[in-house]
Protein backbone atom coordinates (compact mmCIF):
# COMPACT_ATOMS: atom_id res chain seq x y z
CA UNK A 1 0.00 0.00 0.00
CA UNK A 2 1.21 3.48 -0.81
CA UNK A 3 1.70 5.69 2.28
CA UNK A 4 0.60 8.71 0.23
CA UNK A 5 -2.78 7.05 -0.50
CA UNK A 6 -3.15 6.33 3.20
CA UNK A 7 -2.37 9.93 4.13
CA UNK A 8 -4.81 11.31 1.54
CA UNK A 9 -7.63 9.07 2.79
CA UNK A 10 -6.81 9.94 6.41
CA UNK A 11 -6.95 13.64 5.49
CA UNK A 12 -10.28 13.12 3.70
CA UNK A 13 -11.66 11.47 6.83
CA UNK A 14 -10.40 14.32 9.02
CA UNK A 15 -12.07 16.87 6.75
CA UNK A 16 -15.36 14.95 6.81
CA UNK A 17 -15.25 14.80 10.62
CA UNK A 18 -14.37 18.49 10.83
CA UNK A 19 -17.12 19.53 8.42
CA UNK A 20 -19.89 17.12 9.46
CA UNK A 21 -18.96 15.54 12.80
CA UNK A 22 -17.94 12.02 13.80
CA UNK A 23 -19.74 9.10 12.22
CA UNK A 24 -20.07 10.78 8.84
CA UNK A 25 -20.10 8.37 5.91
CA UNK A 26 -17.84 8.86 2.90
CA UNK A 27 -18.77 7.44 -0.50
CA UNK A 28 -16.34 4.75 -1.70
CA UNK A 29 -16.05 6.58 -5.03
CA UNK A 30 -14.71 9.68 -3.24
CA UNK A 31 -12.25 7.52 -1.30
CA UNK A 32 -11.11 5.80 -4.50
CA UNK A 33 -10.29 9.22 -5.99
CA UNK A 34 -7.68 9.61 -3.26
CA UNK A 35 -5.98 6.31 -4.17
CA UNK A 36 -3.83 5.01 -6.98
CA UNK A 37 -5.67 3.00 -9.66
CA UNK A 38 -6.31 -0.65 -8.73
CA UNK A 39 -5.70 0.06 -5.03
CA UNK A 40 -7.93 -1.84 -2.59
CA UNK A 41 -10.01 1.12 -1.39
CA UNK A 42 -11.46 -0.84 1.53
CA UNK A 43 -7.98 -1.74 2.79
CA UNK A 44 -6.82 1.88 2.58
CA UNK A 45 -9.95 3.11 4.34
CA UNK A 46 -9.64 0.45 7.06
CA UNK A 47 -6.03 1.39 7.79
CA UNK A 48 -6.85 5.12 7.73
CA UNK A 49 -9.70 4.54 10.21
CA UNK A 50 -7.40 2.51 12.44
CA UNK A 51 -4.74 5.25 12.37
CA UNK A 52 -7.40 7.85 13.10
CA UNK A 53 -8.53 5.89 16.15
CA UNK A 54 -4.95 5.50 17.43
CA UNK A 55 -4.24 9.17 16.76
CA UNK A 56 -7.39 10.44 18.47
CA UNK A 57 -7.07 8.14 21.48
CA UNK A 58 -3.47 9.13 22.24
CA UNK A 59 -1.04 6.28 21.45
CA UNK A 60 0.40 8.23 18.52
CA UNK A 61 1.00 11.47 20.46
CA UNK A 62 4.78 11.01 20.14
CA UNK A 63 4.36 11.10 16.39
CA UNK A 64 2.13 14.17 16.19
CA UNK A 65 3.03 17.20 14.12
CA UNK A 66 0.41 19.79 14.87
CA UNK A 67 -2.97 18.28 14.10
CA UNK A 68 -1.75 15.30 12.09
CA UNK A 69 0.58 12.32 12.35
CA UNK A 70 4.13 12.59 11.03
CA UNK A 71 4.99 10.86 7.74
CA UNK A 72 6.48 7.85 9.56
CA UNK A 73 3.03 6.91 10.89
CA UNK A 74 1.69 6.63 7.34
CA UNK A 75 4.78 4.74 6.16
CA UNK A 76 4.52 2.17 8.94
CA UNK A 77 0.71 2.13 8.69
CA UNK A 78 0.91 1.27 5.00
CA UNK A 79 3.42 -1.56 5.47
CA UNK A 80 2.41 -3.04 8.83
CA UNK A 81 1.28 -6.67 8.41
CA UNK A 82 -2.45 -7.16 8.88
CA UNK A 83 -3.21 -10.53 7.32
CA UNK A 84 -5.97 -11.18 9.87
CA UNK A 85 -7.43 -7.69 9.73
CA UNK A 86 -8.40 -6.00 12.98
CA UNK A 87 -8.36 -9.33 14.85
CA UNK A 88 -4.63 -9.66 14.20
CA UNK A 89 -3.71 -6.02 14.82
CA UNK A 90 -1.45 -5.52 17.82
CA UNK A 91 -1.16 -1.82 18.75
CA UNK A 92 1.85 -2.52 20.97
CA UNK A 93 3.74 -4.06 18.04
CA UNK A 94 2.67 -1.15 15.85
CA UNK A 95 4.15 1.34 18.35
CA UNK A 96 7.30 -0.79 18.63
CA UNK A 97 7.64 -0.69 14.83
CA UNK A 98 7.30 3.10 14.84
CA UNK A 99 10.02 3.39 17.49
CA UNK A 100 12.33 1.00 15.64
CA UNK A 101 12.02 2.96 12.39
CA UNK A 102 12.57 6.43 13.85
CA UNK A 103 15.70 8.12 12.55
Amino acid sequence: MNPDDLKRVWSLMQKAISDHGPGTGIDAKIISQQCAPAMDVNAVFFRAALLQHLFQSGPLDEWREGSEPVALVFQVGAAFPMELGIQGFDPVKFIERLRSEEP
